[in-house]
């Protein structure tokens, strides 16, 4: 894709190592030695394909599969504290049978498990989300039998273990540091969490320090800020010392700016190719379907039937035309 025009430039049938390196391979080696940044998941493939045939490169880790592979291992959390607390429902007459301790015990279960299956969404909220604020309208609910609003109901749900609570809380540090940090500061800032995360009791989060540790590199490689600067092209006809007063204003008054390297606009991209194939039920024919995608996703691809009329006059003679 090229970044700039946000033009398809080619799509591959698959993302094996083979396939990659044939299709790399064909690009000049002089054009390859241009490229300064690549950004991927964390798919080992493509970091070795990178450094093979990108050398003066360097390799970006995207954040948001970053932050979405903590989030699953967060569910996991979620769904492990969740079977704990799965209890089969008793008739009332059971319950009655029970001791107060008993009963307290598969009443407190009951409503864990409700709470974490029906807000379940709530952990891919933010804590600073607008629907979390503490002055948010109550409604009633009836398995509490009060009046609740998200907020409250949140902080219920951490209540429940405490290696739920810590998972929650080390995903904010995650997020933290990618928000809070630079350049200067990302590599003490990583070696931090990944400390932190090391020494995480919740076993599904200990293991996701060691992604953090195998990505290290390409992770402060995000910090790396990108220029973006405009292009000008100055005419021929000048002298030279218009030419150069041009320069030097250009020079003195171009602003550039700076943003970090991700994938979000290729993540776009592969969400709309999944719906293309989606609405024909699936492609047998490969070509035909990479000619589908790339005609769909052209920048100069019309959307119109017929040619558009130019003026207002024309489009009104069409519409006196369909009325006779």
């Amino acid at each position: 894709m090229d970044f700039e025009t946000l033009a398809i430039i080619d799509i591959l049938p698959t993302r094996k190592k083979d396939d990659l390196q044939n299709y790399f391979s064909k690009i000049p080696k002089d054009e390859r030695d241009q490229v300064r940044m690549t950004s991927s998941d964390m798919w080992e493939t493509y970091r070795s394909v990178s450094k093979q045939f990108f050398p003066n490169s360097k390799h970006v880790v995207d954040t948001f599969h970053l932050k979405a592979e903590l989030s699953r291992k967060l569910q996991d959390v979620r769904i492990r504290v969740m079977k704990d607390n799965y209890v089969k429902k008793k008739k009332p007459e059971e319950i009655k049978a029970m001791s107060p301790q008993e009963q307290e015990e598969y009443e407190q279960k009951i409503t864990n498990y409700y709470l974490l299956k029906k807000f379940k969404w709530m952990f891919y909220k933010r804590p600073d989300d607008k629907c979390f604020d503490p002055n948010n309208e109550k409604k009633y609910n009836k398995v509490f039998k009060r009046y609740l609003n998200y907020y409250e109901i949140y902080y219920m749900i951490l209540d429940i273990d405490d290696e739920l609570r810590e998972a929650v809380a080390l995903q904010e540090c995650l997020y933290a540091f990618f928000r809070k940090n630079d350049l200067k500061t990302a590599a003490k800032a990583l070696k931090e969490l990944i400390t932190n995360f090391h020494a995480s009791q919740v076993k599904e989060i200990n293991d996701f320090a060691n992604t953090l540790a195998n990505w290290k590199q390409e992770i402060l490689n995000y910090f790396e800020p990108v220029q973006i600067g405009e292009e000008f092209i100055i005419d021929d006809d000048l002298n030279n010392a218009e030419t150069e007063l041009i320069k030097n204003f250009i020079a003195k008054n171009r602003q550039k700016k700076t943003r970090r390297m991700n994938s979000s606009v290729i993540e776009n991209r592969n969400r709309i190719i999944q719906s293309i194939k989606c609405c024909a039920n699936g492609y047998s024919n490969w070509s035909r379907f990479r000619n589908r995608v790339l005609y769909c996703l052209g920048m100069d691809t019309s959307f119109f039937l017929e040619p558009q009329p130019i003026s207002r006059d024309r489009i009104n003679d069409k519409g006196s035309r369909s009325k006779r």
